[in-house]
């Protein structure tokens, strides 16, 4: 449950500074990052865009603390590596 409260907490830290941004994040039913659970793993998602699943966790695993890296600063990087890509898109 603990992982369940860390994951609200993120996707909601994160959407609120979205919708300061770029209010029309911030409209009825659009949500820039959501997750989503089967009741035994999560999926974090940007766009609909899968970040970071429980069950496949691509976290650097840190030795001397014995844990992964930050799960905040996980997701805040891959939104943002994950925008630079959309950035190449040329319509």
């Amino acid at each position: 449950m603990k992982e369940l409260n860390e994951i609200n907490e993120i996707v909601e830290k994160i959407n609120n500074e979205i919708y300061e941004i770029l209010p029309v994040f911030g409209t009825e039913y659009t949500y820039p990052v959501t997750y989503e659970s089967d009741g035994n793993e999560y999926c974090i998602k940007f766009l609909d865009m899968p970040l970071w699943t429980s069950a496949n966790d691509e976290r650097e695993f840190i030795d001397e603390v014995d844990d992964y890296e930050d799960l905040e600063k996980f997701i805040r990087k891959s939104i943002n590596d994950f925008i630079s890509e959309i950035k190449k898109i040329k319509v």
